[in-house]
């Protein structure tokens, strides 16, 4: 089952962000990763890696987070 809406990869990538704007991260999770593992390709899939990343942080789950953050610097090296 898909937690992102139907629609562009765009619209896609600001629901997630608007989620974790909004305080819900775990929800902001689910929605971040479904659009890496959708939308692996696409010019924001590194930033959306980097905000999953902070999705475990802001909760302080620092080993998940630092998983996070290193698979996008591995996998999206030229992302900002």
């Amino acid at each position: 089952m898909s937690i992102l809406p139907e629609g562009d990869e765009l619209g896609q990538y600001e629901y997630a962000m608007n989620l974790l704007k909004q305080g819900d991260y775990e929800t902001a999770e689910i929605a971040l990763r479904e659009f890496v593992d959708t939308n692996s390709n696409h010019k924001l899939a590194g930033n959306a890696q980097y905000w999953y990343g902070e999705t475990f942080r802001v909760r302080q789950l620092y080993q998940d987070a630092a998983t996070a953050y290193l698979v996008g610097y591995e996998k999206y090296p030229k992302s900002e």
